[in-house]
């Protein structure tokens, strides 16, 4: 019997683009328009030039070294962070290389993975697959890839085809791992072990790897999951950025490995001492079923604003109603409650692990209350708005802004978002387990996250509530006595919607009140602005200028025809 890495490899060696649905190229597109526009995005940090100077290889002794290594075919300089390529005519960067979009220049893969990474990450201006952040990896790696070993995949079909399948293939194994590992110690942007073994496979992929040698890459690239500290994450320095790209350089030397012949475990997910019992609180090992029958790619959500995705719906309200009054003064306003699902406060109260530090992107990505402030300030949210400069400007105003907002739970967009999700996936039928130790893991995540019981200004007590949100799903009760074998390709996630909903109130000095609920973002799997359309919007807008009429062939869909 095969066990489930080697089940993966086999589906991920088998995969043809022909094997994609129409809608899923599409979706991979968007994914790509998203992690070039929001690695331009990043550009505007202050050590984005620290970044790409190490992605070219422009240090003296990182040069003289990579003139010193052999390349392969596939145009990645063996296992070496300090073998990235320079841009210099007289040094590794003449050799053949990949694009980085967002500057147009040629770097060695391993410069392309690292800058993309770390820059797309910035302002938290990514997309998501249900519960996990893959495009930093599985859009730009197959891409630079491709490129380096000869193939445009710009203009070229067989080349374009490659690469796509290529992230297919590893966004539907990260985006399953991200929902079996849901329940766990880590979560959103802190499942580095995604874009590890993610990696790894688009590497295996691109490569033409057969089955085995697919499953010793992956076996490689769960030999030692990263597992990021919580205050490294969210500290106001800038290693956090790194949190994706580390991990993908780690995958593809992973990929190296198993096409030179290297073995490796494949029991990482059926062993009791392995991955799940480290790195989960309640695992969800049937996540990893459905291959090619059930598409995780149809649950992207691509971000209109530079935040937390939790936190989109109320930046989009508070957007609204800033936009129907103009930017907001604090002396104009009285008070301001967000009424959020219990995973945008969750996060808001995790956030309270960064205390009362200086303003920073992150700082304010994390905290519910600043980026709506921010937001009624401003009018909107844009990135310019993240920058130090204006930061500081604006920090007197925010703290002010900040003591008059309340952030509440609200048990009716956290019923919308169970609901929607139930209806997609059969909760209790994936997660497979009883009540009881449902209840267990629970304990186990309040032991994690000790912030998350006590929201700060809350009455109700969200976590008691559980019982009655777990009691609202359609017949829950009949599904726990009759749940057996569960397989999510049975499963038609296309139909799906992922309201993360919140409601923005404000209440102005002059005695009216304004208010806006939001269910689905711009963007979200299942908005009538789909994610393909805000996916273009953040292209053409951090993108367009620079590109010029390049910027025509990356949004052009015809390569992507049969």
């Amino acid at each position: 019997m095969l066990t489930t890495v080697e089940r993966i490899a086999k589906w991920v060696a088998g995969l043809r683009f022909e094997d994609l649905p129409g809608r899923i190229v599409e979706r991979a597109r968007a994914q790509r328009l998203s992690v070039w526009g929001g690695a331009a995005a990043g550009m505007a940090l202050p050590c984005a030039g620290k970044i790409l100077a190490v992605a070219r290889g422009e240090n003296e002794f990182q040069r003289k070294d990579a003139e010193t290594q052999c390349e392969d075919a596939s145009g990645v300089a063996p296992l070496r962070l300090s073998a990235l390529a320079s841009k210099s005519p007289a040094g590794a960067g003449a050799r053949r290389g990949a694009t980085f979009v967002p500057t147009g220049e040629r770097m060695d893969v391993r410069g392309v993975v690292l800058a993309t990474g770390a820059l797309a990450t910035a302002f938290d201006y990514d997309e998501i697959v249900l519960v996990g952040h893959t495009g930093q990896t599985a859009a730009a790696l197959p891409w630079a890839l491709v490129e380096a070993a000869g193939g445009n995949p710009l203009t070229e079909r067989a080349a374009h085809e490659r690469a796509v399948v290529a992230q297919v293939a590893a966004v539907e194994v990260m985006g399953r791992l991200g929902l079996a590992t849901f329940f766990g110690p880590q979560n959103g942007q802190m499942l580095p072990y995604l874009h590890q073994v993610g990696a790894a496979i688009a590497a295996a992929k691109v490569w033409g790897l057969d089955a085995d040698a697919t499953a010793n890459a992956i076996g490689l690239a769960l030999l030692a999951p990263p597992a990021p500290l919580w205050p490294a994450f969210l500290s106001p320095l800038d290693a956090k950025l790194f949190i994706t790209a580390l991990p993908a350089l780690t995958g593809l030397d992973c990929a190296q490995l198993a096409r030179a012949g290297i073995t490796a475990a494949r029991d990482a997910f059926d062993n009791a001492h392995g991955f799940f019992q480290r790195f989960t609180t309640l695992s969800a090992p049937n996540a990893l079923t459905g291959f090619g029958r059930a598409w995780l790619f149809d649950t992207l959500s691509v971000k209109a604003w530079p935040a937390c995705w939790y936190f989109q719906t109320a930046i989009q309200a508070a957007r609204d109603i800033a936009q129907k009054h103009g930017p907001l003064a604090f002396r104009d306003v009285r008070a301001v409650s967000v009424d959020a699902n219990l995973l945008g406060c969750a996060v808001d109260a995790h956030s309270a692990l960064l205390g009362e530090s200086a303003l920073t992107p992150n700082r304010v990505n994390f905290s519910l209350a600043l980026t709506v402030a921010l937001t009624l300030m401003k009018g909107d949210l844009d990135v310019r708005d993240l920058g130090a400069e204006a930061l500081s400007a604006s920090a007197t105003g925010i703290g002010e802004w900040n003591r008059c907002i309340t952030v509440r739970h609200s048990l009716d967009h956290s019923l919308a978002v169970l609901q929607n999700i139930d209806a997609m996936l059969d909760l209790v039928g994936l997660i497979g387990a009883s009540p009881l130790a449902i209840a267990k893991a629970w304990r186990a995540a309040k032991a994690y996250f000790p912030s998350v019981p006590s929201f700060s200004g809350r009455s109700e007590r969200p976590w008691a509530r559980v019982a009655k949100i777990a009691l609202a799903l359609p017949g829950v009760a009949r599904r726990f006595r009759a749940r057996g074998a569960y397989d999510l390709g049975e499963r038609d996630l296309s139909r799906g919607k992922m309201p993360m909903g919140a409601t923005v109130r404000v209440e102005f000095a002059n005695g009216t009140t304004e208010a806006a609920t939001v269910d689905l973002h711009e963007g979200a799997h299942g908005s009538t602005v789909t994610p393909l359309m805000a996916a273009e919007k953040k292209f053409e807008r951090h993108l367009g200028e620079t590109l010029g009429a390049w910027a025509a062939d990356f949004l052009s869909p015809k390569l992507d025809r049969r």
